[in-house]
C-alpha cells in the first residue's frame, strides 16, 4: 500500500501520463489494442497500461509489472474516476491546481530534455580516464585501521551498552592517549584494538575497516578525521581525535585510486552530470538573470518539503 501511495505521488508530480495522453498505435498488434480495463464506455488497452508502466519511476516497475498488477488496475480505475469528477467540477481551473499542472509540465519537459541531452554526450574510455585523473581526490580510497574509545558523551549506537556504562570524556581521552603512546612506541595495533576498541564493527578484526572512500558515510568518518586519513603518511599513527563516536586513533595501511574499469559507471554518471551542469551554465549565460536575494534568503525550515 505504501508503494501504491508513492506511485500516486509520482502521478501528482507529473511522472505518470494521463491515459488520455497515451495514443493508440495503428501498427500495434491486436493483443496490444485489447481492452484490459473497462470503465463504463471507456476502454483502456494493454498498450496504454504498458505505456503507463514504462513511465513509472524505475524502482516501482518490477512490482507493478508483477505481484502488484491487480493493484495497478485498481489504481488506474480509481484515478480515472477521481479525475473525471475533477473535470466535472472544473477543478483544473483552480489556481493551486493550475500551478501544480504547470510545475508537473515543466518537470516532465525538463526530465525529457535531460535524457535527450544525455544521449548526445559522447563518452569514451579516454574521456572518462581524463575526468578520473582530474578528480582523483573524489575517488581515492584508503585502507584504515581504527581504535575507538567511547565516553558518556559519545553517540549511542549499541542499545546493550548505555552511555552510563562508559567513562567520562576526561577518562576516555586519557585512555586513548595512553593507547596512542603505546602504538607510537611500537605496540601492536591489532592487539590493542581487539583489547580496548569500543567499535563493534572492527574491534574483532584488529580495527581493520577495509578500504574507505572520501565522503564515506557508512563508517561515520567525520571531515576532520577523513582529512587526517587522506593526508598522513602511510603506516603512521594518527593523533587522538574526538569524534561523535568517541576518541579515535587511526592508522593508514594503504591509499589507492581504483582503476577506471572498476568504477566506470560511477565515473560516467559524474561526467554526464558535469556536462549537464556545464550546459545549464552556458544556457544561463544567454540571459540576464536577476534574483531577489532578500526574498530568497534562507530561513528556518518550515513544514514544507525541503529540496
Amino acid at each position: 500500500m505504501k508503494c501504491l501511495k508513492m506511485v500516486l505521488l509520482a502521478l501528482v508530480c507529473g511522472r505518470l501520463p494521463s491515459l488520455a495522453q497515451i495514443p493508440t498505435d495503428p501498427k500495434a498488434s491486436s493483443n496490444d489494442e485489447k481492452a484490459v480495463i473497462s470503465i463504463g464506455e471507456q476502454k483502456i488497452t494493454a498498450k496504454q497500461v504498458n505505456k503507463m508502466l514504462e513511465s513509472m519511476p524505475p524502482q516501482y516497475r518490477p512490482y507493478y509489472s508483477g505481484p502488484g498488477r491487480k493493484q495497478l488496475a485498481d489504481f488506474i480505475i480509481n484515478n480515472r474516476l477521481q479525475a473525471e469528477e475533477a473535470e466535472k467540477r472544473g477543478v483544473e481551473k483552480r489556481e493551486d491546481v493550475q500551478m501544480k499542472i504547470h510545475i508537473a509540465r515543466e518537470g516532465i519537459l525538463a526530465a525529457a530534455v535531460r535524457e535527450e541531452l544525455e544521449k548526445e554526450i559522447i563518452v569514451t574510455d579516454e574521456t572518462l580516464q581524463k575526468y578520473l585523473d582530474e578528480h582523483v581526490s573524489q575517488y581515492e580510497e584508503a585502507r584504515v585501521k581504527r581504535i575507538v574509545i567511547r565516553s558518556k558523551s559519545s553517540m549511542p549506537f549499541d542499545p546493550a551498552k548505555p552511555a552510563d556504562s562508559f567513562p567520562s570524556d576526561e577518562e576516555a581521552q586519557a585512555k586513548a592517549d595512553d593507547i596512542h603512546k603505546k602504538l607510537v612506541e611500537g605496540g601492536d595495533f591489532e592487539e590493542l584494538a581487539a583489547k580496548f576498541s569500543n567499535d563493534p564493527m572492527t574491534s574483532g578484526k584488529g580495527g581493520d575497516m577495509g578500504f574507505i572512500r572520501r565522503g564515506n558515510q557508512a563508517q561515520l568518518i567525520v571531515p576532520p578525521l577523513e582529512n587526517e586519513i587522506f593526508s598522513i603518511k602511510i603506516g603512521t599513527i594518527g593523533d587522538v581525535m574526538k569524534t561523535p563516536l568517541g576518541y579515535e586513533i587511526v592508522k593508514v595501511q594503504e591509499r589507492r585510486v581504483p582503476k577506471l574499469g572498476d568504477i566506470r559507471k560511477e565515473v560516467e554518471a559524474a561526467y554526464r552530470k558535469q556536462k549537464g551542469e556545464e550546459w545549464l551554465k552556458e544556457r544561463r549565460g544567454h540571459y540576464t538573470i536577476q534574483i531577489d536575494d532578500a526574498f530568497f534568503k534562507p530561513t528556518k525550515a518550515s513544514g514544507t518539503a525541503q529540496h
